[in-house]
């Protein structure tokens, strides 16, 4: 049940993931069609052909639609994921969590000093999923991760750094920048530049992310975190990233946000306990309280930090689910 804006009651049945794989593996090549198909309509999921170089399969090119290359949460699969849903900043900057473009990849095999390298680089249209690019700019993201596992196999690890650097034309649309203002508090105030059509909004990200699994008489004991920083413009109620030609003004805002995990598994049972946390403050450079403080033009929602905490039990039903 929910309660739409009249103050009525609705009840309804809804599909959260309808999903549908098919995938072909010959030597070196690898076509996935995957597709989600809801009350909603049907969406494309991973849809892609894979190439790996027949030599020294180290090297692959993507093309098609395929996660974005950044962070731990985001390029991990909703089957093996252990919460419901990703962290509340992967979900306004990444919403689809994919996007359409060529992807490389470099995995360095077991004979390398170096074995648990692994890079990825990608050129995307960097508007979500398979909607239609609205301008010419592109977005670049790279990934580079580091994994290890003891001889035991008792302890394992992982590091790992990402970047992203894209944006949007504004067009035609009004922007404004975050600084100190003339009264001496801080707010948004009208951007110069708005004159020139071709500027863009800057999407720019650094995260870096590290996991450990211990292997004790508990059980198998996880530890995870990812942290992310960067700018991210965004409209008066919120900094989701665009899936289409901006319509009205834009708000340049800093941020950070970060999850922290806690997984245990219940001995050797098929039960696993999850406690989760994770914020995301879309602008860094004002206060809480100062939001709609009066004298200064910071009353917008999108500028509110989210908390988030997380707490359940999942049960594995077999290999598969």
């Amino acid at each position: 049940d929910f309660v739409n804006g009249n103050g009525k009651y609705y009840s309804r049945f809804t599909m959260r993931r309808g999903r549908f794989k098919f995938t072909y593996d010959f030597d070196n090549v690898e076509l996935m069609v995957n597709t989600d198909a809801t009350e909603k309509g049907l969406a494309m999921r991973e849809t892609f052909v894979k190439v790996t170089d027949p030599w020294t399969r180290m090297f692959s090119l993507t093309a098609g639609l395929l996660q974005v290359q950044f962070g731990f949460e985001v390029t991990q699969s909703s089957s093996v994921r252990e919460t419901p849903e990703r962290a509340r900043y992967n979900q306004i900057l990444f919403s689809t969590e994919r996007d359409l473009g060529a992807f490389g990849s470099m995995v360095l095999p077991k004979t390398s000093p170096l074995y648990g390298l692994k890079v990825d680089v990608a050129v995307m249209n960097g508007v979500a999923g398979v909607n239609p690019e609205f301008d010419s700019h592109k977005d670049f993201s790279g990934r580079v991760q580091y994994s290890r596992t003891i001889k035991s196999e008792k302890v394992s690890w992982a590091i790992g750094a990402s970047s992203y650097y894209g944006g949007y034309k504004l067009g035609t649309v009004k922007d404004y920048n975050f600084a100190t203002l003339a009264s001496g508090d801080k707010g948004f105030e009208f951007a110069k530049d708005t004159a020139d059509y071709t500027r863009v909004g800057k999407r720019i990200y650094m995260g870096a992310d590290a996991q450990a699994s211990f292997d004790w008489k508990p059980g198998i004991t996880t530890l995870r975190a990812e942290y992310i920083t960067g700018e991210q413009p965004g409209v008066t109620s919120n900094s989701l990233s665009p899936r289409g030609v901006p319509t009205g003004a834009i708000y340049h805002r800093k941020f950070n946000g970060a999850y922290f995990y806690f997984i245990q598994n219940i001995g050797q049972s098929k039960f696993q306990a999850v406690v989760k946390y994770d914020w995301y403050d879309p602008n860094i450079q004002i206060a809480g309280k100062d939001i709609g403080k009066a004298g200064t033009n910071t009353k917008n929602a999108g500028d509110i930090r989210f908390d988030t905490y997380g707490f359940g039990v999942t049960y594995r039903i077999n290999a598969f689910a």
